[in-house]
């Protein structure tokens, strides 16, 4: 709560240096001040080994992060598995769909989707299909077009964010012939 000249920077300093526990303490009440300056740490501790922190880092970034974390935040969503995972893909659908810069966002992260690897697609469709972007309507209807990403596709159509898609999905189950 003390606020003055100094006062995140010497927080910023304190969560450099202090021990993995202390770390996400002092980490999670950047996160609270909303402190930009915050960020350099949170995208240093998103790799820590100390779950803690990393999970600290997440937590900060999923309410701070915008278009310039967003290729950190995938690097790591990329890598992780468990609540790590889970945590990452809020974090990067936060700052696709609600965080400052949003609309920038979004076609970052479609340009990784279109360079991505087939494990890395997989792990990238639904969180597109989740923003329930136009841009991202058009990869999908791409996918379900073509016969070996149809059901890719139908997946991800079924993630969308609200029923604007419930026609078309039932007209797609009458036609399916699997």
């Amino acid at each position: 709560e003390i606020r003055g000249a100094g006062v995140a920077g010497a927080i910023v300093a304190a969560a450099g240096a202090a021990a993995p526990g202390a770390r996400a303490l002092l980490l999670d009440a950047l996160t609270d001040r909303r402190e930009r300056a915050a960020m350099p740490g949170l995208l240093m501790a998103i790799g820590d080994a100390d779950g803690g922190g990393r999970q600290a880092a997440i937590r900060g970034l999923t309410r701070l992060g915008g278009p310039d974390e967003l290729n950190v935040l995938v690097d790591e969503l990329l890598k992780a598995s468990g609540d790590d995972r889970k945590a990452l893909e809020q974090a990067v659908v936060s700052v696709c769909g609600a965080n400052r810069g949003k609309e920038r966002a979004t076609p970052l992260l479609l340009a990784r989707f279109s360079a991505a690897d087939d494990d890395a697609r997989d792990a990238l469709l639904p969180l597109l299909a989740r923003l329930g972007d136009p841009q991202t309507m058009r990869v999908i209807d791409g996918m379900i077009a073509d016969p070996t990403q149809r059901r890719r596709g139908l997946e991800a159509l079924a993630k969308w964010p609200d029923a604007t898609v419930a026609d078309r999905l039932l007209g797609l189950l009458a036609e399916a012939k699997d």
